[in-house]
């Protein structure tokens, strides 16, 4: 009796989709209607993750992991539609030949293909229009997206700040925190001080983690907050740190600003400045060797202490650079040199 895993992937555009659940309620109908063997712990899952690409479709590269066992674990994956799979042509051939290698087949529970020669042409036409579809979705997309931009509508989830009522900003209860960090910026605060306190104050990220230093530049540099619409024309996330992509659209929006301009251009003329002072990658010019790189640990949080000062080489916990950690545990790295070699003495010894 041959043996099946299934595969199962749901993008963001749900609605032309079949759910998780009625995907897999077809591929398990299919395998009993064949003689096959599902395997349930073999059932594979992405879910919110475009076929486009391979990069963050976690199970997928599971699945790929298992399938090249010696032997396979499976003798074919069940898709309920060979886009399921792949909507990239060049994926799709590359792990299908990786899956043949090891004898495992992949099935299209809705496309069915003959038992002949002419189903490998049947398969590559199958596939061309998977991918024909999925550029074509997406080009409509961008330009409904770039429209919508255009009339100053968010086009994202809403900032820290601000909810979503009837497609349009409206200010939420976090506004006030917002006004503060600024006026606090403006006054002299660092991006630190600024994640420890409004931590403190119950202030959280759209994910509900605690501020760090990234997210507090972020929003200082988020021209939302003025009463504009910033949106990368080049594609989603393309833009979110590039502050000064040559792609990224700023209209007006129509939403009411937290911030004034003069608060506004204060906090940006500081922002730069600190950039100026604090070059990125100022430090690959002077370089500290230490043993244990990358293996000493924050006793307090787990995570790794860091190289912060390349004068007076020592190390910082990475996550209380960042304002996530509230133990310091900075430590000279003659100081933790001398004691990997003296350890080192002792086991020798």
């Amino acid at each position: 009796m041959k043996t099946a895993a299934a595969y199962i992937r749901v993008s963001t555009d749900r609605q032309t989709e079949l759910s998780p659940e009625s995907q897999l309620n077809e591929i398990r109908a299919f395998a009993e209607r064949n003689g096959i063997l599902l395997l349930e712990d073999k059932v594979y899952r992405d879910d919110g993750i475009s076929g486009t690409s391979t990069k963050h479709r976690g199970a997928f590269m599971d699945m790929i992991r298992d399938a090249k066992q010696k032997p396979a674990p499976f003798d074919c994956v069940i898709v309920w539609k060979f886009s399921r799979f792949a909507r990239n042509r060049e994926d799709s051939i590359v792990y299908k030949a990786m899956l043949r290698k090891n004898g495992v087949q992949v099935i299209s529970v809705s496309e069915p293909l003959p038992n002949d020669d002419i189903s490998a042409v049947t398969e590559a036409m199958i596939e061309a229009m998977d991918e024909y579809y999925s550029k074509r979705l997406s080009g409509e997309v961008t330009r409904g997206m770039k429209e919508k931009v255009s009339r100053g509508l968010p086009v994202s989830v809403a900032p820290v700040g601000y909810n979503i009522v009837d497609g349009k900003l409206v200010p939420s209860s976090d506004a006030e925190y917002v006004r503060g960090i600024f006026a606090d910026f403006v006054a002299g605060a660092g991006y630190r001080e600024l994640a420890v306190k409004y931590t403190d104050l119950g202030l959280r990220t759209r994910r509900g983690n605690a501020l760090d230093n990234r997210f507090i530049e972020y929003l200082l540099r988020n021209p939302v907050y003025i009463g504009k619409i910033r949106w990368c024309t080049e594609g989603k996330g393309a833009g979110r740190r590039d502050f000064d992509n040559e792609h990224n659209m700023i209209v007006d929006g129509q939403h009411q600003p937290l911030i004034d301009d003069k608060t506004w251009k204060a906090a940006q003329n500081h922002v730069a400045a600190l950039k100026k002072m604090y070059r990125r990658y100022q430090r690959s010019e002077q370089t500290v060797e230490f043993m244990l790189k990358g293996l000493v640990r924050c006793s307090a949080c787990g995570s790794t202490l860091v190289l912060q000062s390349t004068r007076f080489p020592s190390l910082q916990c990475h996550s209380y650079a960042k304002g996530l950690c509230r133990s310091s545990h900075s430590l000279s790295v003659e100081k933790a040199n001398k004691a990997v070699i003296h350890e080192l003495e002792n086991i020798i010894a």
